[in-house]
């Protein structure tokens, strides 16, 4: 579930960024920041689909790590009574 929701986090700051950078350039009225802006945007968007798909796979593996654990099998130390 955290993998999906990172992997769909990712995406959509990809998206987000490539209308939100451009639109920082224009609030300034500087073209060469429209243009910076833009360009980070693009990357941003190319970048996320690669970094969610990584934090996916993070997420999973960690997932999958405390699900073994919890099935572990462990020995009791303790006496279950007190002696007699």
């Amino acid at each position: 579930m955290q993998g999906s929701l990172f992997f769909t986090m990712s995406l959509t700051r990809g998206v987000i960024g490539v209308l939100e950078n451009p639109y920082r350039g224009i609030k300034t009225k500087s073209p060469t920041k429209v243009v910076s802006g833009l360009a980070y945007g693009v990357a941003g968007l190319a970048a996320g689909p690669v970094v969610g798909a990584l934090g996916f796979v993070a997420k999973l593996s960690d997932g999958v790590g405390a699900t073994t654990r919890i099935l572990e099998i462990k020995v009791v130390e303790a006496r279950c009574r007190p002696p007699r």
